[in-house]
C-alpha cells in the first residue's frame, strides 16, 4: 500500500518555520495497491480517527491490503 494524501499545510505551533500537516477534513488523494492506482478522497474527523477513503468515480469505499502502509503528504495544489 502506497497513500498519497493532498493536504494543506500551516505554520507548527511549536515552530513557526516548520510545516505541519492538515490531516483532518478531507481531500484528494491516490492509493496505490495491487498494481493499481485509485483517484480517492480521503477523510477524517479527527486527528486519532483512522483515514477514511472512497473512489472518486464510484464513491465505494477503498480498503487497503494487509501489511505495511507508506503515506505520502503532498502539499495541495502542487500537483
Amino acid at each position: 500500500n502506497v497513500v498519497e494524501l493532498s493536504v494543506a499545510y500551516v505554520p507548527s505551533p511549536v515552530d513557526a518555520r516548520s510545516p505541519n500537516a492538515v490531516t483532518v477534513g478531507s481531500g484528494p488523494g491516490i492509493v496505490h495497491r495491487d498494481g493499481w492506482a485509485t483517484p480517492v478522497v480521503w477523510s477524517r474527523d479527527a486527528p486519532e480517527d483512522p483515514f477514511t477513503f472512497r473512489d472518486t468515480v464510484t464513491s465505494q469505499p477503498v480498503t487497503l491490503g494487509v501489511g505495511t502502509t507508506f503515506v505520502e503528504l503532498e502539499r495541495a495544489g502542487l500537483g
